[in-house]
């Protein structure tokens, strides 16, 4: 990973769409310009691409030209980033586009003031930092002020009667075969993106004058997108937990930071410690392990808790890191069973938080949703709005 201040410099690389399809999709201009490396005599290269204008017939190929010379200058890094400014155009075009960041590792960004809809947001889903054949490693930024809205695609009629002079009926026809085929490309398209279902259906379901603007959090964590530089929430630490606690839980319940108990670290401990043996006993085990975290419970050693803790963390056991502050956060039933969150989050670092979740059985790690370039996102509420329309 370069140091922040060598990833700052790149290549411009300028996309400007034209308005008028009779004068060109695009225009390109390059400006090459390469910058001194971490060691002696290394040279970097970084690659910043700007698309401006619609999304004609013609620009997916286009990008492939601009994007096949280039060489990648650090194997963690994207080869490129797309900037999108563009109010939208040719359905396919757009996800083209988005296939092709997808293929060639490039991320993407609005930037403060640029405005990408429609087609060009169905583009930005295919930014990406890496990927495997079976996964991809997704890199959508929107920055504080740029705009993203979906909505659903429409029919061009001119099209449609070219197509279809013999009739009424026909048009019609065509025009329903033309609406299917678009519906089931989306949804192929949503689903090697990893985007979940139900946010298509959403999109196909509404007109398509209307614009749904990613604002909140909960369409962040859907579309994998990630805010730039997004701040602690201006709510308390207890609110937060509990918003993790939440989010950990998913669909089948929610606390309030009413139900949130902050502890000290040894507290946490021996609480954690507490609850593995109650798991144990429930399940009958009685095994040199029982009777040895009964032995050091027994003892209230501080140092010999702090080191058996350790130990079992090491061992597999899913006890959470301790650092920060520590909540635990009850409420919650799982399958039947009252359950309950435990949380340790740094204060420092907004992206560096544990969860786990304890029940009658013991642990579970939680399994959260958040795109690995903005945990943070989790330690806002799903409704809060983070970049609103303007």
């Amino acid at each position: 990973m370069l140091p922040s201040i060598i990833r700052c410099l790149i290549v411009a690389v300028v996309w400007s769409g034209l308005s008028s399809a009779s004068a060109g999709a695009a225009t390109y201009s390059v400006n090459n310009r390469s910058i001194p490396g971490v060691f002696p005599g290394a040279v970097l290269t970084q690659h910043v691409i700007r698309l401006s204008g619609p999304l004609l017939e013609g620009d997916s190929d286009r990008l492939r030209d601009l994007l096949q010379p280039l060489r990648r200058s650090d194997p963690d890094e994207p080869l490129a980033t797309v900037e999108l400014n563009s109010p939208g155009g040719d359905l396919l075009e757009g996800m083209k586009i988005g296939y092709l960041l997808r293929e060639f590792d490039v991320a993407s960004v609005i930037r403060k003031g640029d405005l990408c809809l429609s087609a060009c947001a169905l583009a930005f889903l295919g930014g990406t930092t890496h990927h495997a054949p079976s996964s991809a490693t997704p890199s959508c930024t929107i920055e504080y002020g740029g705009q993203l809205a979906f909505h659903n695609f429409s029919l061009n009629p001119a099209s449609l009667e070219a197509l279809s002079r013999d009739s009424a009926a026909s048009s019609r026809i065509r025009g329903f075969d033309e609406a299917r085929g678009g519906a089931a490309r989306i949804v192929r398209y949503a689903a090697d993106m990893g985007i979940d279902p139900g946010f298509v259906a959403r999109m196909l379901g509404r007109p398509p004058e209307e614009f749904d603007y990613v604002d909140t959090v909960e369409k962040y964590l859907v579309l994998h997108a990630c805010p730039f530089n997004l701040k602690r929430p201006p709510v308390s630490v207890a609110t937060q937990a509990t918003n993790l606690c939440n989010h950990a839980i998913g669909n089948t319940g929610s606390a309030s930071p009413m139900q949130a108990e902050q502890m000290s670290s040894r507290h946490a401990r021996l609480r954690l410690l507490e609850h593995l043996q109650g798991s144990l006993a429930s399940a009958n085990l009685r095994g040199s392990l029982a009777t040895q975290l009964a032995a050091v419970l027994a003892s209230r050693d501080d140092r010999l808790i702090e080191a058996v803790y350790d130990e079992l963390r090491a061992a597999g056991v899913a006890l959470p890191e301790l650092f920060g502050q520590h909540f635990e956060v009850g409420g919650y039933r799982l399958g039947g069973q009252q359950a309950t969150c435990f949380v340790s989050m740094s204060l420092d670092d907004s992206d560096k938080y544990d969860v786990v979740v304890m029940d009658p059985k013991g642990f579970t790690r939680a399994v959260l949703s958040a795109p690995a370039r903005c945990p943070r996102l989790l330690i806002y509420d799903d409704e809060d709005v983070i970049n609103p329309r303007r």
